[in-house]
């Protein structure tokens, strides 16, 4: 069953701080947890942690479908610092690529997106010149199952608005820790002729992104995973790392890209 929902502009505040993560390209090969080597991976992940990318890392998955990871390296870093981080984030790249993060605000702030910002602008956000023939500018579907089969809930953002949140999946849709494989759609037209007004700000279609952030607690709280999709891209997970049946609440915005820089923005 199919339901729709929209929702009027309201936009997050209030997310974790811990630290600053960087990025590199060094790939780091994976070897086999002899401690572990009972469990049969179930795929292999590429992931970036605090600046360093681990290659094809085997991974299963625990029986309240957490992360194990089977290799000698990674698996130790994740056991020492992240396995029992409650504000852990991780963001989702494609089925086999991950990036994680201590916080939320880490893993936002590396993408130079501050939701503090927008949170004080929220009450002046419009948008302007927009294609009257778009229904919808931002979609999410959450589906029941893997790959997108079963019970499905869309929620969307209206041209007039410019984000959408849900802090209890539980009321009135009855899915809470349900969720097991997501699609989001950023319907803005790759047409720079096209702007938003941020406050102070216009940007073109180009220079704004949708975010969404799946939070594995009610009302915005405990571990999240985020996605995040350009203009005119659909981003499609087939299966949630690490977030399986977990996610309560989430939480879908446009926000400029590199909110921290000011080139390509003008007064």
């Amino acid at each position: 069953m199919r339901k729709f929902f929209s929702a009027g502009t309201a936009l997050l505040i209030g997310l974790f701080a811990v630290g600053v993560s960087s990025c590199s390209n060094d790939d780091m090969p994976a070897r086999v947890n002899e401690n572990t080597a009972k469990l049969a991976p179930e795929e292999y992940l590429t992931i970036s942690y605090n600046g360093k990318k681990y290659a094809n890392v085997p991974t299963a998955y625990d029986e309240n479908g957490d992360f194990v990871f089977l290799d000698t390296e990674f698996s130790e870093i994740y056991n020492k610092e992240l396995k029992n981080c409650v504000s852990m984030s991780v963001n989702l790249i494609d089925d086999n690529t991950i990036e994680i993060y201590k916080s939320l605000e880490e893993n936002l702030t590396s993408k130079e997106i501050s939701t503090q910002h927008l949170a004080e602008q929220s009450a002046q956000i419009t948008r302007a010149v927009v294609n009257p023939t778009l229904p919808y500018i931002g979609e999410a579907d959450l589906y029941d199952d893997k790959k997108f089969h079963d019970r499905n809930f869309n929620f969307r953002i209206l041209p007039s608005e410019t984000s959408i949140e849900h802090g209890d999946l539980n009321n009135p849709y009855k899915f809470n820790d349900k969720c097991s494989s997501l699609k989001v759609t950023n319907k803005l037209p790759e047409d720079d002729s096209q702007v938003f007004y941020f406050g102070s700000y216009t940007l073109k279609f180009t220079e704004v992104s949708l975010v969404f952030i799946g939070y594995d607690d009610k009302w915005y709280s405990d571990r999240t995973f985020t996605v995040i999709a350009n203009a005119n891209v659909v981003r499609e997970y087939k299966e949630l790392k690490n977030f399986n049946d977990k996610m309560s609440s989430f939480k879908m915005f446009f926000c400029p890209k590199g909110q921290y820089k000011t080139e390509g923005a003008s007064k």
